[in-house]
């Protein structure tokens, strides 16, 4: 087991330093030989003893734009991976950047006691892994942190493999948030919950255990865009507001381990923000994921990469 490589330095640091220092760190990723040799592989041209901002002017080529772009505006789970094949040699080289770059093994985090735990929504049995990855590390906590699923109402689609991976353990979820509430009732033993807040656009869910002093939630938040669900952006933001996080608290993301960096880079954004500390983990898979997989995750994080330095407005 590893931790996260992408660290989240300590909310006491100025901002300034902060910044600084996730630049080091992103620079130390996009460093990776293994990443290069990847990249070579795939006659994209790229220098990993360069500058970071000359890296990321790299990633920002229309070159980069269309490279391992399988998904083609598709959810991840509608792209069929094992239809995408590779030589042998390109097999190697893109298990071997999994590894370097942590999207395999990542299931340890640095925080020892947590103030949150937030197991995130995703697509079919992921939504009970992260759930169960949540009470793993909740039950070997002596003092207990608050556990708040985030997720959209995303709806499942009948006839996909999110439809039939789902029905393993919630044969009656019809959406997303729905299929981690089970997820959240089966990973904690709960029985029963209470909606403190359901309507069209928002639910928070308080789920019941026999320790009445657990705080266990799911949460989904009103969409900032009328016209489509919640985005990670909206959900992460109402769980701040909704818990009033303070800053200093530390708080561990669950996900799956190929998804571990891009949602760390992602939420580095929020520990900016609100001055919090944010850890990323995830549950691990009884085999890899097809390369497929691996060089989509990595395109995404890259793009994540360049998000966040347009959000801080090149700080870092």
């Amino acid at each position: 087991m590893i931790n996260n490589p992408i660290k989240c330095p300590d909310f006491s640091f100025t901002r300034e330093m902060r910044c600084r220092l996730i630049a080091n760190e992103i620079d130390d990723w996009l460093s990776k030989k293994e990443l290069a040799e990847l990249l070579y592989e795939f006659d994209f041209g790229f220098d990993p003893k360069s500058e970071l901002l000359e890296k990321l002017e790299r990633f920002r080529s229309k070159e980069f734009e269309s490279l391992w772009d399988y998904r083609k505006n598709k959810e991840r789970f509608e792209v069929d991976a094992d239809k995408i094949e590779f030589p042998a040699k390109t097999r190697k080289k893109i298990n071997d950047a999994a590894f370097a770059l942590g999207l395999v093994g990542v299931e340890e985090s640095c925080y020892k006691s947590p103030d949150y735990i937030l197991p995130l929504g995703g697509a079919g049995i992921s939504n009970l892994k992260r759930c169960e990855l949540a009470a793993d590390l909740f039950n070997k906590i002596e003092r207990k942190p608050v556990v708040a699923a985030l997720s959209a109402k995303r709806k499942i689609s009948d006839g996909s493999t999110d439809r039939s991976d789902t029905d393993l353990f919630a044969p009656k979820a019809k959406t997303e948030f729905e299929a981690i509430c089970a997820g959240m009732q089966i990973a904690f033993g709960s029985n029963s919950y209470e909606k403190e807040v359901s309507d069209p656009e928002t639910e928070i869910i308080h789920f019941q255990t026999e320790n009445k002093s657990d705080k266990l939630f799911a949460l989904s938040a009103p969409p900032s865009n009328s016209n489509s669900r919640a985005t990670t952006d909206d959900n992460f933001r109402f769980f701040f507001s909704y818990f009033d996080v303070k800053p200093g608290a530390k708080i561990i993301c669950c996900t799956g381990q190929r998804y571990c960096i891009y949602q760390q880079i992602v939420a580095l954004n929020y520990a900016l923000e609100y001055r919090v500390d944010i850890d990323t983990i995830g549950f691990p898979s009884s085999s890899l994921a097809r390369p497929a997989n691996y060089l989509m995750e990595i395109r995404r994080t890259i793009t994540a990469i360049l998000d966040l330095f347009e959000k801080t407005q090149n700080r870092l």
